[in-house]
């Protein structure tokens, strides 16, 4: 199934899962207090109810799709610097924090690094490729 239509149809389920609670408050009220509301407000309340749902489904989604920023996933792509170098191990400064990192390039106090990978204690880093 394409990316697309699959977002589509999450996003379909997601809006109908939030107007569930709607339709079973609304049948409630109906029959406790025996409600007879007019067609007309009835169909203007669903409208405004049908698109606050879907915002919100909307909402869920962006949220759903973010990356996760803490833990091992959150720091690859993270941009920091080499601090030093000593006897082999190479030792980086990435979001106020150091780490031991290991690279298959040859690195120098100062350069720039980016994470490419995190293997329990120590970081995969490469040199970090400067915009212009």
């Amino acid at each position: 199934m394409e990316s697309r239509t699959k977002k589509f149809v999450l996003l379909i389920l997601l809006t109908g899962f939030f107007l569930i609670d709607d339709l079973l408050l609304y049948l409630l009220f109906v029959n406790v207090y025996d409600w007879h509301v007019r067609l007309l407000l009835l169909g203007l309340a669903s409208t405004i109810v049908l698109a606050g749902n879907f915002l919100l489904a909307v909402v869920v989604l962006r949220i759903l799709r973010k990356r996760p920023t803490t833990g091992a996933p959150g720091m690859i792509g993270k941009v920091g610097g080499v601090i030093r170098k000593n006897r082999g191990d190479l030792w980086v400064n990435v979001q106020g924090e150091i780490w031991r990192a290991v690279s298959a390039q040859p690195l120098r106090r100062g350069e720039r690094i980016r994470v490419v990978e995190v293997q329990g204690l120590s970081l995969v880093v490469e040199r970090a490729v400067e915009k212009s």
